[in-house]
Parts: structure tokens; sequence; C-alpha cells
């Protein structure tokens, strides 16, 4: 445990108090209350910690019966040390993340990082379709001066500055029939920033339309604003 090299005052009111004094109580090993809310405290911040790899009681015994069973059944591996349960005994968790990386893939994200990827999500179809039913050449005009020539308003989002953006869209399109066009596309190679381009476009749009829907109808001026919101010169 690293020293204690911090001093915090805190003031709690009683019920709080006898809260944390009944479940120092019901430990195993008495400690004090100073030491209670630190551990607390320690155990929510873990709690929160969506980036490690942690086990109950409970778990460590049943993976500890689940690794010693398949070790029994293989003749090579029955008088060798076993890494999972060495690895959940002295918890070096980490060597599970590196053996089994397709399970702890840490993929996790905010349900607001969702709430907001699936928005754009549905702005950027509501774009594309409208531009998809403008005359040829008021269509040809948008999607050159704005897109490259592309007819994908949905590029995806950047691996590395936007990393929990696109593992919420890969939930949503794995769960969702809303976005099936979206499915077909690469959406691992969009440039950084791309986050921003999305929501300087969706404050464009709410400005022109309120209770947007899939059915939403947009003219060749409104498209014109809303792209180049996100992709004109800023």
């Amino acid at each position: 445990m690293p020293p204690k090299s911090e001093r915090i005052e805190l003031r709690l009111d009683e019920g709080f108090l006898s809260r944390i004094d009944d479940w120092r109580n019901s430990q195993t090993i008495q400690v004090s209350r100073s030491e209670a809310i630190r551990l607390l405290a320690d155990a929510g911040l873990q709690t929160k910690d969506t980036t490690r790899v942690k086990f109950s009681n409970g778990e460590k015994f049943i993976t500890a019966l689940l690794a010693e069973w398949i070790q029994s059944h293989y003749q090579d591996q029955k008088h060798s040390q076993n890494p999972i349960i060495s690895s959940v005994v002295n918890g070096n968790y980490w060597a599970l993340e590196e053996k089994f990386k397709g399970i702890f893939d840490h993929t996790y994200c905010e349900p607001e990082v969702a709430f907001e990827a699936k928005q754009l999500l549905k702005m950027c179809k509501i774009i594309e379709t409208n531009i998809s039913n403008l005359r040829e050449e008021e269509c040809n005009s948008l999607k050159y001066k704005f897109l490259n020539g592309s007819e994908y308003v949905f590029v995806g989002f950047s691996l590395q500055q936007e990393e929990m953006y696109k593992n919420a869209v890969q939930q949503i399109l794995l769960t969702s029939y809303e976005f099936e066009d979206f499915k077909r596309r690469s959406l691992n190679h969009s440039p950084s920033g791309r986050l921003e381009t999305y929501r300087r476009m969706q404050r464009a749009l709410n400005a022109l339309r309120d209770n947007l829907s899939f059915s939403t109808n947009l003219s060749f001026s409104d498209l014109e604003l809303i792209l180049d919101a996100g992709f004109g010169a800023h």
C-alpha cells in the first residue's frame, strides 16, 4: 500500500457515519472509521474503472474450479502449473488480459456517449437520404463541394482520439436495424476531429428543424448550410 501523505477533513452527518460503522463492524478485520472511509472510496473508484479486470471472491472460486477441471482433462497439462489459477490467486489479472485478449477487450462506453453517437448517426442518415433525393446536379454539387465526391456523410470516428464513440457505434450497428446502410461501410479510417465536425452539423440541423425524424425533409439550401457548418472553413 502506498504511504498516506495527505490529510483531508470531512464532515458527515450521524446517519452517514452510522452506515460506515455498520459496514466496518461487518468486516472480518476491524478497521478505524478513517480507514473504512478510505477502503470504501477505493472500492467505489475501482467499480468505475472499466479498464481493469477484477474478480469477486465468488468469481475467483468458480474460475479456479473451471480452470482445474479443464487442466485435469488434458494429459499434457496435468503436471504443469495452471496459469489461470496462478493469475487469480496472485492477483496478476493483467496476465489474463494478455492471454485472453478477445474476452477482455475494453470497449465499454458511457451511456451518454452512446446516446450522442446514436443521435449523430440519425443526423447523418437524414442528411444522406435528403442528398440522394435531390436532383442530380444539386446532389453532385454538394458531394464534390463538401464530401470529396463521396455519397457518405458518416465515415466513422478517429481510432485514436474518438475511440469510445467508435465503440458505441459498433455496438449500435450490432443491435439496431435503423442503420443497416452503415454496416457495409469501412468506419475505421476517419480523420481526426470528425466528432466535432458531426457536432457542428448537428447544431446547424437543430437550428433548422425541431423533432427530427428519419422522414425529415431538407432543401438544397438547408443541406448546404448544414454541410458547410461541418466541412466548411473554421
